[in-house]
């Protein structure tokens, strides 16, 4: 990045689309950001899918221009144990095939339901297909010693008709069940920053951080000292940012990523 250059982290489900809908005026705000100099990182909590499947659908968004602008909760998690000298092993996932891929793509041997074999992890995302059978397996392999990872914590996503239940939901499920405590690695804790910031080679006072929900992506901004931005085509509402106190508030509030290069 050049010298007076921003980097903006974008969140991407409820500010650069709402369900499978691209947000109206998302591209054309991020490429008028990007002619005057600024550069993107995608980063989100949900880990459905794997880096190369976040790039596709940004791609054809419009929005993003290469791989390595995309932070999923899904690849972080796998740089996360990485780092912490987790590379190899058994692992039991909740969570879609994109996110599997990655463990895979890492060296992570991933068990299904039916397979004996004792997992060293339980690593859990969101899963559309998350069912007992799921539930009693992971119990039992955290019975067993293993230790619990989730990618993200968030109890809701937002999807075209309304709220959904996000990751949270099933690690609150597998915890209650088992009463081991998770280590969270997505939002808002501050680890998928420091990777981009690491990857980019950004200063914290060149980063602006853009998400929908107050609990997770302006928490995160904060916490890394970033600036941040809410926008109102998500989860947070802008009554909710005001009541919040003045360290916690986000730094600007508008409708839309549309009105980005405005600020």
């Amino acid at each position: 990045l050049m010298e007076n250059s921003l980097l903006f982290v974008v969140d991407l489900d409820g500010v650069i689309f709402r369900g499978k809908r691209v947000i109206k005026g998302a591209a054309r705000a991020v490429e008028k950001l990007r002619k005057a100099g600024h550069g993107f990182a995608f980063a989100t909590n949900r880990s459905t899918d794997s880096r190369a499947q976040y790039f596709r659908k940004l791609r054809e968004a419009g929005v993003a221009r290469s791989i390595s602008e995309i932070m999923p909760s899904s690849y972080a998690t796998v740089l996360y144990m990485k780092e912490k000298g987790m590379k190899r092993g058994n692992v039991f996932a909740i969570g879609g095939r994109g996110f599997k891929s990655e463990l895979s793509a890492a060296g992570f041997n991933v068990l299904g339901v039916k397979d004996r074999a004792k997992a060293v992890f339980v690593v859990v995302g969101l899963d559309f297909k998350f069912n007992y059978e799921k539930l009693a397996k992971a119990h039992i392999h955290l019975q067993n010693g293993a230790k619990l990872i989730a990618s993200n914590a968030d109890n809701t996503w937002p999807a075209e008709n309304g709220l959904l239940p996000g990751a949270g939901s099933m690690l609150s499920a597998v915890t209650a069940a088992s009463g081991v405590k998770p280590v969270v690695v997505g939002k808002p804790g501050t680890f998928m920053l420091k990777k981009i910031c690491e990857l980019k080679k950004c200063r914290r006072d060149r980063l602006w951080v853009v998400g929908d929900r107050l609990d997770t992506d302006i928490m995160f901004g904060k916490l890394y000292g970033a600036k941040t931005v809410l926008v109102l085509t998500g989860v947070s509402s802008a009554s909710e940012a005001r009541r919040l106190g003045m360290r916690q508030r986000p730094d600007f509030i508008i409708k839309s990523i549309a009105e980005l290069p405005n600020l």
